[in-house]
């Protein structure tokens, strides 16, 4: 893998990991017009190492002050309530995410996973704009909504879902508002890829790097660098057009993805 190679794949997982189009779709369309390298596993944990990092970053001193309302109200904290929205996914990814995977991973799920949440996902949008009793901040998530988010968070092992898209979907018809669904789909994508990246490294104990230091370094600070500007540009986004313009996006490249590879 060359340097140039690590760099497009970083920057692709910058974004589609926090906006909600997809990183599959992408990712297979990049390896056929570009003819990439397949990346390395060792290389795929960096680059969510990285956008990990990023989120946790970009959210520090919200972190912080989420921290101390844990130890001071554990029952009612948004981190436990991100915890429990956690749990599904967990399972469900531990022991049957690679058969899900495996039996998804097809070029017309795919697509329709691309076209058909992309609907769902602007219909959710107008939803959220005719709420008027949406809530206006993720700390006032409840325990339902929660629970309704984490479930519907199983359905990003299917590809072409994105796990941020179907979080913000659900957070909108749960009645979160906008900005409230993608700040709590953020925050739960901490402990999402935190657990994706400790199954993983066993692995990479076992088989060892397999891959460049440096070509992996490259790739990882700019999967960090795409993945903070990513957040910073749908939260500003969104407050002025919604999730409309990304909807429609789906749509179009589950299109092109079916001509594509008719």
């Amino acid at each position: 893998m060359s340097y140039i190679e690590a760099i497009i794949l970083g920057i692709v997982q910058g974004v589609t990991e926090f906006l909600p189009i997809s990183s599959s779709g992408h990712l297979i369309l990049l390896h056929d017009l570009f003819d990439l390298e397949q990346e390395s596993f060792v290389f795929d944990v960096g680059l969510h190492i990285a956008t990990l990092a990023a989120v946790i970053w970009f959210f520090r001193d919200d972190i912080k002050i989420y921290i101390n309302e844990f130890f001071k109200n554990p029952k009612n904290a948004l981190l436990t309530k991100i915890f429990l929205a956690t749990i599904p996914i967990g399972i469900v990814g531990v022991f049957f995410g690679d058969k899900i995977i495996e039996l998804t991973h097809t070029m017309n799920i795919i697509a329709f996973s691309l076209i058909f949440w992309g609907i769902l996902l602007i219909a959710a949008d107008f939803f959220t704009q005719e709420n008027k009793k949406s809530n206006s901040k993720e700390g006032r998530t409840t325990w339902l909504q929660s629970i309704f988010i984490g479930l519907l968070q199983i359905v990003a092992l299917v590809p072409g879902t994105s796990r941020s898209g179907i979080t913000m979907t659900a957070g909108m018809f749960s009645g979160l508002d906008r900005r409230a669904a993608a700040r709590f789909s953020f925050l739960l994508s901490i402990p999402a890829i935190a657990g994706a990246g400790l199954v993983s490294l066993k692995d990479i104990a076992e088989n060892g790097m397999d891959v460049n230091l440096w070509v992996l370094l490259s790739g990882m600070i700019s999967a960090f660098i795409v993945g903070w500007f990513s957040i910073t540009f749908l939260l500003n986004l969104i407050n002025k057009s919604g999730f409309i313009w990304f909807g429609i996006y789906r749509i179009a490249l589950g299109l092109i993805l079916l001509l594509w590879f008719l």
